[in-house]
């Protein structure tokens, strides 16, 4: 039986190598692509998936920015950060206000895979996180703690597996 898949990735190279994964997967998998939050939550509340692979930053929205990263949201970056603040409150991850102060100010993009998280969660979906961990070790750290005390793998690398 093909199990529903659903992957959020916005970097091109990444979405075109799993696009490729898929295609050689597709007795296996059926997968749907998401670039942005928007995206992602419509087909989440249009469609029942096996699990969701996701990146941790990428937009909300397909708006462009003038002096933010296209795609960023002033929700969003507040939504991320509440979410990282109490856990980092909570469980002592105390550089999250550390490592938000870029994304907040609208200077990077904030970690949206967060509000994919609660999202997965609350609907029973089992879901992966994966990011370039070694190319943003700083801002991913509060991201990974929250991740892993809610029970969700972070992978350093979008090549989370289609099982």
């Amino acid at each position: 039986m093909q199990k529903n898949i659903l992957v959020i990735e916005n970097n091109e190279k990444h979405l075109n190598d799993a696009k490729a994964e898929a295609r050689v997967r597709k007795d296996m998998v059926l997968v749907d692509f998401a670039t942005t939050y928007e995206t992602a939550e419509k087909l989440i509340n249009s469609k029942d998936y096996d699990r969701i692979i996701s990146y941790i930053f990428f937009p909300f929205d397909d708006k462009k920015h003038k002096k933010s990263p296209d795609g960023w949201n002033y929700f969003a970056s507040n939504k991320c950060f509440l979410l990282l603040k109490e856990f980092g409150i909570i469980h002592g991850a105390k550089n999250v206000i550390e490592a938000a102060s870029l994304w907040i100010d609208g200077f990077e993009m904030h970690p949206t895979g967060v509000m994919v998280i609660e999202m997965a969660l609350k609907l029973k979906i089992p879901i992966v996180l994966c990011a370039d961990i070694h190319r943003r070790v700083f801002s991913t750290e509060p991201v990974k703690k929250f991740a892993e005390h809610k029970g969700v793998e972070v992978t350093d690398s979008c090549e989370a597996e289609y099982r």
